[in-house]
């Protein structure tokens, strides 16, 4: 079996090419993994989760945030949605984030087209080289129940768990964001939130797959005229209620700019 880094060897440049690693990707998962992806507009992006991403960190604050959200989200009757063995700031913190809260969480997708079209809807960067991260987890690292606030060990925590209940059109915006997209989230100690998951210093020695690609501005721009973006956009692109628009400019507020 080839590995990550031998599959993603080749050089991407048309649509056809990354049918062609999705086809070759499928051979991880009949052995035994997970596969996540992430799009970035900018090939220099860090991959850092976002309250750390010029943002200076407290978790105080974070700790603050996340007890106002979750007054918040039980105002508006989203806890009804919660399985009662879920963590709960694991689940409110999946919300969070879905909805634009900056968190420590770091959040990746199971759909190739889906990061792709995270990467191309930023039209201020869309002449930019792009980025796919592609990370490769084998089942059995999979936490689905653990509480992101209380990781003090050295290793990269990988979590895709049902925050949803109940019937999906019943789910609150934040789950329902987390649904279509198959959302998934990493998330590390305190320690190491300000380093890149691909430079964090445990990751030669785990089990957890990282690797990168390089997506040119002209294949950004073919992708994002193509019927897979149309498909996928509104996942990325869906506005707000304007109340929750508030609420979560509020919250970050409480975050102080590098």
């Amino acid at each position: 079996m080839k590995t990550l880094a031998e599959i993603c060897s080749n050089e991407y440049d048309t649509l056809e090419s990354l049918k062609q690693l999705e086809s070759e990707l499928a051979l991880l998962r009949m052995n035994g993994y997970m596969l996540f992806f992430r799009g970035e507009a900018d090939v220099a992006y860090k991959l850092k989760p976002s309250i750390v991403r010029n943002y200076i960190y407290n978790r105080n604050v974070e700790l603050k945030m996340l007890k106002e959200f979750k007054k918040i989200a039980q105002k508006y009757g989203w806890d009804k949605n919660k399985f009662p063995s879920i963590d709960d700031n694991l689940y409110y913190m999946g919300m969070a984030r879905h909805l634009g809260i900056n968190s420590r969480l770091l959040d990746w997708t199971t759909g190739i087209w889906t990061a792709m079209s995270f990467m191309t809807h930023n039209e201020e960067k869309i002449e930019k080289d792009g980025c796919l991260w592609i990370l490769a987890v084998p089942n059995r690292e999979i936490d689905n129940y653990s509480d992101p606030m209380q990781i003090e060990d050295d290793n990269i925590h990988v979590f895709k768990a049902p925050y949803y209940g109940n019937f999906i059109s019943e789910l609150p915006i934040g789950n329902l964001r987390c649904f279509m997209q198959s959302g998934a989230f990493t998330s590390v100690a305190d320690k190491y939130l300000d380093i890149p998951l691909d430079k964090f210093p445990n990751l030669q020695n785990s089990e957890i797959l990282l690797q990168s690609i390089l997506i040119n501005k002209e294949l950004k721009n073919t992708f994002r005229k193509s019927q897979s973006y149309k498909a996928k956009s509104q996942l990325v692109l869906e506005k707000l209620p304007d109340d929750i628009e508030k609420m979560v400019k509020h919250l970050n507020g409480y975050i102080k700019v590098e």
